[in-house]
């Protein structure tokens, strides 16, 4: 898929899927809003009039896809959001100190 305004497709969504699985989730929500930004029709008004149908309607699927990963990115992020911060409850309860004392076998 051709760049678009400054969009490469492609890179776009690898780097967006890299992102998540890297549990970078607001830089992979930021790439694929970037992807999903760009309109099918944008992205194939350079093509041949006889190719435009076929691969407009392949993009729409594309980004329909697109949205439903969005959507279960969102809802981690926002289980994420509901966690508090990670480890603080271990901390309050007394349970504090460093993963690496925690690891240590008591001497």
């Amino acid at each position: 898929i051709a760049p678009s305004a400054g969009v490469d497709i492609e890179r776009d969504v690898k780097t967006a899927r890299e992102q998540s699985l890297l549990g970078n989730y607001e830089a992979s929500l930021e790439r694929y809003e970037a992807v999903l930004g760009v309109t099918p029709e944008a992205l194939v008004a350079t093509l041949p009039n006889s190719e435009r149908r076929a691969t407009a309607d392949r993009l729409e699927r594309f980004q329909k896809q697109l949205r439903e990963e969005v959507q279960l990115l969102r809802r981690i992020t926002a289980e994420w959001a509901d966690l508090g911060d990670f480890g603080a409850g271990a901390a309050a309860a007394g349970g504090g100190g460093s993963a690496r004392a925690a690891n240590e076998a008591p001497g």
